[in-house]
């Protein structure tokens, strides 16, 4: 078998794959518009939820249908192999010291380039549950299908696609970058740590050639954001903000966690490239 054909038999071209993301997106805005025709009106926070789930799952169907339609194998493109325990277990701490950073990235870069009040209001609308139910609804499209369906499409099917015809590093920043654009409308103060964010996903995904690890950090984080606009963080974590930033009893654990995991893994997978799982996919 060829190179090329090896390539296309991993993961469909850059090009198909970025058409495949593109019209899902417009699928959803389509029905965006088909729900909600005049953009000055504004959504209640339960239709904003119905919509948010909506559109991860419409984010899935696009490509799983070219997927079925021409035979490629959804666990090889989308990355669905197992972790060795050992590695599982340290996405854990690692997901929370990448969560603490990004919120104290966002937090620095909100000094200079202030999220609009606009954007903040509808996050927090979007976000925010004033009952059980929209609590529910946050915490299946938020932590759990944004977590898994994203990271299906962008660290297993786009990134993947991207390594097999260029260089990791820059199919890690096109991946994470694509991500960061469609999660940021374009807000410097979003954009930038989403896109810090999305590359360390995108490192984990190759590195471990499972999106598992990327699923795991991404739901944690995701997870933080639904607890910050749910319930009274001085409250219930005292000891978390200090003089409007993130603790540095808590940041510098963070970072050291984050630069040791990082080294573990470099080391690990040095000695075993692939996990033992995924050599028979």
């Amino acid at each position: 078998m060829s190179l090329e054909q090896e390539r296309s038999k991993a993961a469909p071209p850059p090009f198909i794959t970025l058409l495949l993301i593109l019209s899902s997106y417009y699928l959803f805005i389509a029905v965006t518009y088909f729900i909600n025709p005049d953009p000055a009106k504004d959504l209640t926070p339960l239709v904003q939820k119905y919509l948010m789930i909506f559109g991860e799952i419409s984010l899935l169907i696009v490509p799983c249908v070219y997927l079925l339609v021409f035979r490629y194998s959804f666990r090889t493109v989308f990355r669905l192999r197992k972790l060795p325990p050992r590695i599982f277990g340290l996405m854990i701490p690692l997901g929370i010291s990448i969560a603490l950073l990004v919120d104290e990235m966002v937090r620095l870069i909100e000094l200079i380039f202030p999220t609009p009040e606009e954007f903040r209001a509808t996050l927090a609308s979007g976000v925010g549950a004033e009952s059980g139910y929209e609590l529910f609804l946050a915490i299946l499209g938020i932590i759990i299908l944004a977590s898994v369906i994203e990271e299906l499409i962008f660290r297993g099917l786009l990134q993947q696609s991207m390594e097999n015809f260029i260089s990791i590093s820059r199919a890690v920043v096109y991946a994470s970058l694509t991500w960061a654009i469609l999660h940021s409308s374009y807000n410097i103060a979003q954009a930038v740590p989403l896109f810090l964010f999305s590359f360390m996903l995108g490192y984990l995904a190759f590195k471990t050639q499972s999106i598992i690890p990327s699923i795991m950090c991404h739901g944690i984080n995701n997870c933080m954001a639904v607890l910050f606009y749910n319930i009274d963080f001085d409250e219930v974590f005292p000891g978390y903000d200090w003089g409007g930033h993130v603790s540095p009893l808590l940041l510098i654990p963070a970072l050291l966690i984050t630069i040791r995991s990082v080294q573990y893994l470099e080391g690990y997978y040095q000695s075993d490239p692939l996990p033992s799982s995924s050599r028979t996919s």
